[in-house]
């Protein structure tokens, strides 16, 4: 796959990119080059067998889910900055630089900045998880690599024997060996953790009719290759797993029977506690934890809340996606070998590679993708009502039955050309377009009547955040609100700060250097200086104008921030929102990324638009967001029948060509 870099930008309208194409008329406009954008382009193109045309009015893939630019003033490099295409629109509310870089000083970055890749908005994927099956199904994995985390922190505030600082980071366990080797954990915790695991276990591969080391047959990652065992009959049951289903004597009140109450019957929805024994709807996830049947510690619950099930306030709710986060967590726990316990991935080069990857999926099956080309206006046609009458208020949208079969919108650029499609999707950081025929319900995203925001920070430091050049340098960490005496607001949402560090061994940045990712939600009323202000603090010192701090004293001894950033971006919606308010079947637009830690639910977004647009799913089910865009890859036996029909063919040919080795080896190559 050759990849041509865009054009220079051109002040000529009559120049753009939209100007070259062979034809107007397309199935699919998909406006915005975002990773969510990217999966609805893949899909259509490459399972919908439908003709997609990708426009982005910036000169790089990823928007909101891309990259940092390279601050350069008169030829000398100022630091990143966040892309103008963003700053421009909604997608950023505030930013505010840590450090700056002086004129006369030479620091380490200028010479480097080019091996750099700051993530805007930086996440993670889980082994197991929905964006991971996505890659593997598409065959987008042919265009993107991975390293696993190595490691993963709580914090917990300080029992002062480590300086000044307010809070400090313990290791959370990823294997049995860890648990029971760890020196911060009580024995009566490292009992309760592993009761829990055990628990979490049976029900998170339940139905998978693979179960990863049962009992206490190895002291080696949960879920970890190598312990596994079939279960005997396909669909087979513990009797174990069908008391925790159906509750000893069926009164559904024992310990197990409410634990995988709790993660079977997670609807969100659901208001019938009567079943459930302790475990209420509004229950959050970290009371779940330490309340009965559990009873784990409040560190051992913050590392499973925070760590593994990724909640991102003390007040998460345990149903809906915390318990499903807890599952897939577990299923990921050593998938790719016992050497690899973590359960974490994080692509080579950032974040950015997912939408390049899918889009590069997109582009093999016909799509034709073109960036900097901006759009003036775009309208939709023959409005109909319910009834098929024509109407002319904006509060009508046309469905499938009505006109699905011909191009309903129309995309004009800012040269003039008319584009015209079926479906349209609109992403952000795409300039001021003029909507016309669009409902307000449409277009809302919920952004501006939020009341929370956010908050992102990306730090390029000399050190890493846990004082040991030689410890794991692609790590995560949580830091709960309880662990932060030192704040400088007062958070009633207890929401959660997350941290992942990376090295250069994941190719976004230079060796010596460590790139730290923050990510926190708050209330828009939290002055934004305030955030991070007390985490900068307890782990970090702050270089002046790029200088790396000299003098050797206690605070000397933290690692150095060598540059930093940190900006404020609106909340996209609420729980239950997840794109556009509208039900219309040809229009969805899609907001920036969320606060979680992985794209989960990014990816939900996705397939739950795709179906609306193009209605390939099963609508009936009652959750179109776990159903995967792409078919299953096929099995090692489809592949192996496939091969052999294949060689078949491959023999028939060979006997009806004469070629020497050589001619051979070069028509194999080509």
């Amino acid at each position: 796959f050759i990849c041509i870099p865009p054009p220079p930008m051109v002040e000529n309208n009559n120049d753009e990119p939209a100007k070259s194409l062979q034809t107007t008329s397309f199935d699919v406009i998909v406006l915005g080059t975002g990773l969510t954008e990217s999966l609805i382009a893949s899909y259509a193109s490459k399972i919908g067998k439908k003709t997609v045309l990708v426009l982005d009015a910036n000169d790089h893939y990823g928007n909101s889910f891309g990259t940092l630019e390279a601050r350069i003033i008169a030829d000398k490099f100022k630091g990143w900055t966040v892309p103008r295409c963003l700053l421009q629109t909604e997608s950023i509310l505030e930013i505010r630089d840590l450090t700056t870089i002086d004129d006369d000083y030479d620091s380490i970055l200028s010479s480097l900045y080019r091996k750099f890749s700051l993530d805007i908005a930086f996440k993670f994927s889980l082994g197991d998880d929905q964006l991971i099956e996505e890659v593997c199904n598409s065959e987008a994995y042919k265009y993107i690599e991975f390293k696993t985390l190595e490691k993963s922190f709580v914090a917990v505030k300080s029992d002062g024997t480590n300086g000044n600082r307010a809070f400090e980071f313990i290791p959370v366990p990823a294997s049995r060996s860890e648990i029971f080797e760890s020196t911060r954990l009580s024995p009566a915790e490292k009992r309760g953790l592993m009761r829990f695991l055990k628990r979490a276990r049976d029900v998170a591969l339940e139905g998978t009719g693979v179960n990863y080391g049962r009992g206490d047959d190895a002291n080696t990652p949960i879920g970890a290759p190598g312990t596994e065992y079939k279960l005997d009959v396909e669909g087979d049951e513990s009797e174990s797993m069908k008391e925790k289903k159906n509750g000893v004597n069926g009164d559904g009140n024992d310990k197990d029977s409410s634990f995988a109450y709790a993660f079977v019957n997670n609807d969100k929805n659901n208001n019938d506690s009567s079943s459930g024994g302790s475990v209420s709807k509004d229950m959050s996830m970290k009371s779940f934890l330490m309340e009965s049947p559990n009873e784990l510690s409040e560190i051992t619950s913050d590392a499973v809340a925070y760590c593994v099930s990724f909640c991102p306030s003390a007040k998460t709710a345990l149903r809906g996606r915390a318990a499903e986060m807890l599952k897939t967590y577990i299923r990921s726990m050593g998938k790719y070998g016992p050497q690899a316990p973590q359960a974490g991935l994080i692509p080579l080069y950032g974040c950015g590679e997912f939408a390049q990857a899918f889009y590069r999926v997109a582009a093999v099956s016909g799509a034709i993708t073109a960036l900097r080309q901006s759009i003036m206006k775009i309208e939709r046609k023959h409005i109909r009502s319910d009834d098929g009458d024509k109407v002319g208020g904006i509060n009508k949208y046309c469905n499938d039955v009505a006109c699905g079969s011909e191009n309903n919108i129309e995309v004009i650029t800012n040269g003039g050309r008319v584009l015209t499609c079926k479906k349209l999707v609109l992403g952000d950081a795409q300039g001021d377009i003029e909507m016309v025929g669009f409902a307000n319900d449409e277009m809302s995203l919920d952004r501006k009547t939020s009341k929370f925001c956010i908050n992102r920070a990306v730090l390029v430091t000399n050190g890493s955040m846990i004082g040991n050049d030689d410890a794991q340098q692609r790590v995560f960490f949580a830091i709960p609100a309880a662990a932060r005496p030192r704040k400088r607001y007062n958070d009633e949402d207890e929401f959660v700060c997350f941290a992942t560090q990376l090295d250069h061994s994941s190719r976004c940045c230079p060796k010596d250097t460590l790139i730290v990712h923050l990510c926190q939600k708050s209330r828009k009323t939290v002055l934004f200086e305030d955030v991070f202000a007390d985490i900068i603090d307890n782990l970090f010192t702050i270089a002046k104008n790029g200088k790396e701090n000299g003098e050797e004293t206690t605070e000397s001894k933290k690692p150095t921030i060598l540059w930093g950033t940190s900006y404020r971006m609106p909340d996209v919606v609420d729980d239950d929102v997840s794109f556009s308010n509208s039900n219309a079947e040809d229009f969805v637009k899609f907001p920036g990324p969320d606060c979680n830690a992985t794209f989960e639910h990014t990816v939900s977004v996705a397939r739950s638009a795709s179906c609306r647009l193009f209605g390939d799913m099963n609508a009936s089910s009652p959750s179109l967001d776990t159903l995967s865009l792409f078919p299953k890859a096929q099995n090692s036996k489809e592949k192996e029948e496939e091969q052999s029909i294949d060689d078949e063919g491959d023999k028939r040919d060979d006997d009806s060509i004469d070629l020497n080795d050589d001619e051979y080896a070069l028509l194999r190559d080509l």
